[in-house]
């Protein structure tokens, strides 16, 4: 009698076992999701800021090579036109100055902004600056002053 006894409990797993066992594992998964979720969005977040970052720097680098053009008015203001001028020209003559670009992980296009200030005590010195957003959001900030020469 007792060996039967035996062999019944080495059966296995009870039916109702194995559902606590699921269920438990059920809730598990189900309290991980939102860390997976947040995970995808910060790593999304990021590469779109890496972007942003990356399309900064060249904007910046681009607006270091331009042609400053003859002229007598001071060395700043004709940096501000040049910049001008050659944001007008568009995507097709100078795709790195261009002010719509999109990333490729959001409908919503990068939006990039520049600024040129005159130094108020020496018209040699611009302060220059680039933003990349992306809707309302700030994804780049980039400020750098330069010493124009000629």
């Amino acid at each position: 009698m007792s060996r039967n006894c035996d062999v019944m409990r080495d059966d296995g797993f009870s039916l109702v076992e194995i559902i606590v066992a699921m269920m438990l594992f059920v809730v598990l998964l189900l309290g991980l999701i939102p860390v997976f979720v947040q995970s995808l969005s910060l790593t999304s977040r990021s590469a779109s800021v890496t972007t942003a970052s990356r399309i900064a720097n060249s904007q910046v680098e681009a607006a270091r090579t331009l042609q400053l053009p003859v002229g007598d008015e001071p060395r700043c203001v004709r940096f501000q036109k040049a910049l001008e001028s050659e944001l007008a020209k568009g995507l097709d003559e100078h795709p790195v100055l261009d002010t719509a670009i999109t990333d490729g992980r959001s409908s919503t296009p990068l939006t990039v902004t520049h600024e040129a200030t005159c130094d108020t005590l020496d018209n040699r010195a611009v302060d220059f600056r680039v933003q990349v957003m992306q809707g309302s959001k700030i994804l780049a900030d980039v400020t750098t002053e330069y010493w124009l020469n000629g």
